[in-house]
């Protein structure tokens, strides 16, 4: 009997693509040219260009998928209040093991 939960779970978006149709029409655009010494020169410079992304994450998802680059925010104060009352949380001493009896004398 097949299992019938879902492949992606709910919640989550489907991977996307390594390149989206755009890009990869345009990649392909640029790579239809009739003289095969400029052809060479062109798959070079793509090579080049696709290792450099590969390198890099945030490169890929704005240049290959089209995705915006993540906000990265300095604000620390988001109006929601404490999040976490350290003050009401009671500090457990972990015991000093030279002074267990279980040990005998040292």
């Amino acid at each position: 009997m097949p299992l019938l939960a879902p492949a992606i779970p709910p919640g989550f978006d489907p991977s996307s693509s390594v390149v989206a149709p755009e890009v990869f029409e345009q990649m392909r655009i640029y790579m239809n040219c009739a003289d095969p010494e400029e052809r060479r020169i062109r798959e070079s410079r793509m090579r080049m260009t696709l290792q450099e992304l590969s390198k890099d994450p945030i490169g890929q998802r704005s240049c290959l998928r089209l995705e915006r680059a993540p906000v990265l925010s300095k604000e620390v104060n988001t109006d929601r209040g404490m999040v976490f009352d350290f003050s009401r949380v009671q500090a457990e001493v972990a015991p000093d093991i030279s002074e267990s009896s279980s040990r005998g004398p040292l």
